[in-house]
């Protein structure tokens, strides 16, 4: 070892006896980020919140960090960072000074004195507040955030110190006092696909298969739903989605309609009646086939799709073909069927397969024909005969709300986690039933009733695909001007860093007009209402649903606002901390509301009382 391998290695330092050693001096130097290289995202008389460049940009070797940041917090004795929340998973360490750490949840708060070395973890979408509670020394806090973009970063609170900070978030509405409040229509809001974003995949007389668009590329918000897909399926009465597997794991619920959905295994199949708002997941090339079997309305299931070969790509297998693709039986050759089925491949072909033709005369004479036929070969018609004999054995979703790791369940089976008169919230998460734990996602379907409103809300860590399954309503998100950008300009480093601390400052309010079939998507962190116009259903699936908290901003209960304390909402608000608080318990409603203030009502009833008596 002493002569032929010329690397010591001794406490780290490295000597080579036989290669030669170069130095680089810092400018070249990857591994070192100097000081000046964090960017000055705020800064007052009162302190500064820097960020660290992206470690990626400077070197290869660093992709592996990609998704990692680093943010330096400073402040002077006496001073506190206003209630916040971001969309990353932070690690906090005191480098110097000391501290109270206080954080908020929907129903409690907990403060902690820090000091020195002291370190806690605070997921995302958690609202906290930070005091340096010392009488002289500074207070230098580090961040280790698993976020390579720090999307949101939304304050509850107008100020640092009452007047230098501009942006004011309460109860999910935005004011501003020295910057521009925006609104975003449906054109420009990368939040709404509605229903004409879905491509027709197949359609005949007797139903169709649409599949939405990839979410990424409507927004680069959107990059870790690239691998999600959404897919509607509608069929007519007494029709049967021939079988088929694809190469994705799926999550099918019914939304409308009656169903038998048959499942087969190497050595078994099971069959299942499905009604509205049952669900089950479907493993990635399970073979199934699905019947419509009622005698008058039309089925509608929607699947959430994550493929498992290539991210956001699908392929179907069909058992029966079509003009668009071959039963895939027939992509073997001759010798590997007939010694597979045993069988001479005529009778193969003729039993399983498209009836070879000779005649190529003949051939093309059926050739309209042939295509009608393959046409009609994934949604087919039944028999009232054929749909009894399908129904034979089939069992009927659990009312008990027992989970099952192969056997669907109902999104109402639990009774609602939400409820009052104005609407009802059910869900079911991966901690209730093991076909969702795997995926990390989480299922729920709301209710919104005619002129009520789903209170202003946020999701901790869920990105949440919602489709309208009936009725008409609006909604409104709060994010930062700059999420309707696909691409952001590529400038220099200076202009990059002025644009960005810039358009950080801006709020954006994203609204829609919401009507049957629309899809919209709510990411994380981002506050979020729905008011319905007409009777509103929805359906959610929510990704990345582990520790998921939904924290509401307004409501008499689960208001995270009012668990804020009383000299932080003299801080943090224009108004005292007893107008805060009479604003607060104004709502006496918990989760939904009535989409009509009760003062706008008083002052409209009086109003008409006084035109009536003249």
């Amino acid at each position: 070892m002493k002569a032929s391998f010329p690397l010591l290695m001794l406490m780290g330092i490295s000597f080579l006896a036989s290669v030669c050693v170069s130095s680089r001096s810092d400018p070249q130097n990857p591994f070192i980020f100097k000081s000046n290289k964090f960017q000055t995202l705020f800064e007052n008389e009162n302190g500064h919140i820097r960020l660290l460049q992206k470690f990626d940009q400077r070197s290869k070797i660093f992709e592996n960090l990609q998704n990692y940041r680093l943010l330096e917090y400073k402040s002077k004795p006496h001073t506190i960072f206003l209630p916040q929340h971001t969309d990353a998973d932070y690690i906090l360490v005191v480098l110097s000074g000391k501290a109270i750490l206080t954080v908020l949840k929907p129903d409690d708060r907990n403060s902690f004195n820090l000091e020195r070395g002291d370190t806690i973890k605070l997921p995302a979408g958690t609202i906290a507040y930070l005091v340096n509670r010392d009488d002289n020394e500074e207070l230098r806090v580090l961040d280790l955030s698993d976020q390579s973009e720090i999307l949101v970063s939304i304050n509850m609170a107008a100020t640092t110190m009452k007047a230098s900070f501009p942006l004011l978030m309460l109860m999910g509405i935005s004011f501003l006092a020295s910057v521009c409040v925006s609104s975003r229509s449906d054109p420009q809001n990368p939040f709404i696909f509605k229903s004409n974003k879905f491509q027709t995949l197949f359609e005949n007389e007797n139903g169709h298969i649409r599949l939405l668009q990839k979410f990424d590329q409507r927004s680069k918000i959107f990059e870790n739903l690239q691998n999600y897909r959404l897919l509607e399926y509608k069929s007519k009465p007494h029709t049967i989605f021939l079988p088929q597997h694809t190469d994705a794991d799926y999550i099918l619920v019914v939304l409308s309609g009656k169903a038998i959905l048959t499942v087969l295994k190497p050595d078994d199949r099971n069959s299942f009646n499905l009604e509205r708002g049952d669900t089950i997941k479907l493993p990635a090339g399970t073979i199934a086939y699905l019947v419509n079997r009622d005698d008058n309305e039309e089925l509608r299931v929607l699947d959430l799709a994550i493929p498992v070969n290539r991210p956001g790509q699908l392929q179907s297998f069909l058992l029966s073909g079509n003009q668009n693709q071959q039963n895939y039986l027939s992509g073997f050759s001759k010798n590997i069927l007939e010694a597979s089925f045993n069988t001479d491949y005529e009778e193969i072909e003729k039993v399983l397969l498209e009836e070879h033709e000779k005649e190529t005369q003949h051939r093309r004479s059926l050739k309209d024909k042939r295509q009608q036929s393959q046409e009609e070969n994934v949604i087919v018609k039944l028999s009232r005969g054929q749909i009894e004999e399908l129904s034979k054995n089939a069992k009927s979703t659990s009312k008990k709300g027992v989970s099952s790791e192969s056997e669907p369940f109902n999104l109402r089976s639990r009774g609602p986690i939400y409820s009052n008169e104005f609407g009802k919230f059910f869900e079911i998460t991966p901690e209730k039933n093991p076909q969702l734990q795997d995926l990390d996602i989480f299922v729920n379907s709301v209710e919104i009733k005619e002129g009520s409103l789903l209170l202003p809300h946020y999701n901790s860590r869920a990105i949440v695909i919602v489709t309208v399954n009936e009725g008409k309503g609006d909604f409104e998100l709060v994010g930062q001007r700059n999420e309707n950008q696909q691409e952001q300009r590529k400038e220099d480093d200076e202009e990059e860093e002025q644009g960005e601390e810039e358009i950080n400052k801006q709020v954006q309010n994203y609204k829609a007009k919401l009507s049957s079939g629309d899809v919209f998507v709510i990411p994380a962190g981002h506050p979020v209402a729905v008011k319905a116009s007409s009777n509103l259903d929805l359906l959610g699936f929510g990704i990345n649903a582990e520790n998921n908290q939904r924290n509401f901003l307004a409501g008499d209960e689960d208001n995270v606002i009012s668990q804020i304390q009383r000299p932080v909402k003299e801080l943090a608000f224009p108004g005292s901390a007893q107008e805060v608080d009479r604003i607060l318990e104004n709502q006496k409603q918990s989760h939904f509301a009535d989409a009509q203030p009760q003062q706008r009502e008083r002052g409209s009833r009086e109003t008409r009382d006084r035109l009536s008596s003249v």
